[in-house]
């Protein structure tokens, strides 16, 4: 089994990297219908209903992205008007393995602590189905 450094996945939202990123990841989950009767004993029982899934990211401030790198303003304008944006988290190489879809920008917090550097934080909440792909 290969290992990837954490380092070399990436988000991207509307196509482009978000600047200065130091981590994100991506969580998905079912939620459990129970379906347990009388004659189920007593062990309870389950079947799979609705998915949903969230990405969450954080960064170091940086005002001025890099080329077309998104910075925290950018985000925060989607944030703003609602947009729902396409995704891509994952590497960057052939056959490396990335989850893709839309979804909204449902929380950005600004942090600003004294004496030490700005940082930023988001959550994008998926909206429809995601996919799990690989790089071509």
């Amino acid at each position: 089994m290969a290992k990837m450094n954490g380092t070399l996945i990436l988000l991207k939202v509307e196509g482009n990297v978000i600047e200065a990123l130091t981590t994100n990841s991506f969580e998905s989950s079912t939620d459990m219908i129970e379906c347990t009767s009388k004659s189920s004993g007593r062990f309870k029982e389950f079947i799979p209903g609705e998915m949903g899934a969230t990405i969450s990211f954080e960064g170091k401030y940086n005002d001025t992205g890099t080329g077309a790198n998104l910075t925290m303003a950018d985000l925060m304008g989607y944030y703003v008007a609602g947009t729902k944006v396409d995704f891509v988290m994952g590497g960057t190489t052939a056959s490396n393995e990335i989850v893709e879809g839309e979804g909204y920008l449902s929380d950005i917090t600004w942090d600003a602590p004294q004496n030490e550097i700005t940082t930023f934080s988001g959550t994008i909440q998926v909206s429809g189905t995601w996919a799990l792909d690989v790089v071509s």
